[in-house]
């Protein structure tokens, strides 16, 4: 079972993204804070009825501490999205990287 944490409507409105974590892993973070959770973002597309799944991902701390709990008030300020719709970005770790190792997924669609 997944829990759904936030999720951002695509600056033409023709996807949904949106981020999933485990259910039992989301209540246990509310209650421990401090653990690494495991998210994993996931994109929506009106048109087909599909949804992608991307890479399994560790958030900031940042972002689950300060953004996430407030989601509903900062979703209008700031999306992940790009302005045309065809990539996004965020904070975390996919797995442990060595200094100047990054990470990018490309999403077709």
């Amino acid at each position: 079972e997944q829990s759904c944490m936030c999720f951002w409507w695509s600056p033409k409105g023709d996807k949904l993204l949106y981020l999933t974590s485990p259910a039992a892993d989301a209540k246990l973070y509310q209650k421990t804070r401090g653990m690494r959770l495991r998210c994993r973002w996931n994109v929506y597309d009106v048109a087909t009825g599909k949804a992608q799944s991307y890479a399994k991902f560790s958030p900031s701390q940042t972002f689950l501490e300060d953004y996430l709990p407030k989601f509903d008030q900062y979703s209008r300020a700031m999306t992940p999205w790009s302005p045309e719709g065809d990539a996004f970005c965020f904070s975390g770790s996919v797995r442990v990287m060595r200094e100047g190792e990054g990470y990018a997924e490309e999403y077709e669609g």
